[in-house]
């Protein structure tokens, strides 16, 4: 029967490693390197001198644990900037309270309001204006031009963007203390 070895894969160890494990194997003794050509062998493969191999283990641990908080650092940082760029989806989809409710984790409980605008505008002509384009890009300018203009009305007048589909805003505004300019500024904002 022959002897039991273990295989060891290619990936395991680096190759004068393995070597060393064969040649320690052999069938022959006298082959077989002795304890002093080992640990020579081993420093010639670790790279050092004089110091022990408990000594040495530790330093490469102490180096992997350095390279372990790198990581994890780098790692928190990615996290911190997704976070960020969730945070400023939610706060562009939900009203600020909300948002900010949302992402401190508090409980959002429904809320009554006794009056509040709710306005739908559409822009007249807009096909024939996007029609007039002559280019994909003129066409994005336009269309560009057109949603930061009313984005800025919007946010200047504490009004809530619920919904755009191309030319097409629906908005909704809060009146905590009932003011007839309030609704009025609402009713003409995108007009």
């Amino acid at each position: 029967m022959p002897p039991l070895r273990p295989r060891i894969p290619l990936t395991a160890c680096p190759t004068n490693f393995r070597d060393l494990m064969e040649q320690c194997w052999d069938e022959r003794p006298e082959l077989r390197p002795s304890f002093p050509r080992i640990k020579d062998t081993l420093w010639k493969i670790l790279g050092k001198s004089g110091e022990n191999i408990v000594d040495h283990l530790i330093k490469a641990m102490e180096k992997r644990a350095m390279e372990l908080e790198h990581e994890a650092e780098e790692q928190t940082r990615q996290f911190m900037e997704e976070k960020q760029r969730s945070e400023n989806i939610i706060g562009q989809m939900l009203p600020k309270s909300i948002a900010s409710a949302l992402t401190k984790g508090d409980t959002i409980l429904p809320d009554t309001f006794s009056s509040t605008t709710v306005y739908f505008s559409d822009i007249n002509g807009f096909t024939e204006l996007i029609a007039a384009a002559h280019t994909p890009v003129e066409t994005i300018f336009v269309m560009n031009t057109l949603y930061n203009t009313c984005d800025t009305l919007i946010e200047k007048h504490d009004v809530f963007k619920v919904e755009t589909v191309k030319d097409a805003y629906l908005v909704s505004h809060i009146i905590s203390n009932w003011n007839q300019r309030t609704a009025v500024k609402v009713l003409y904002l995108l007009q």
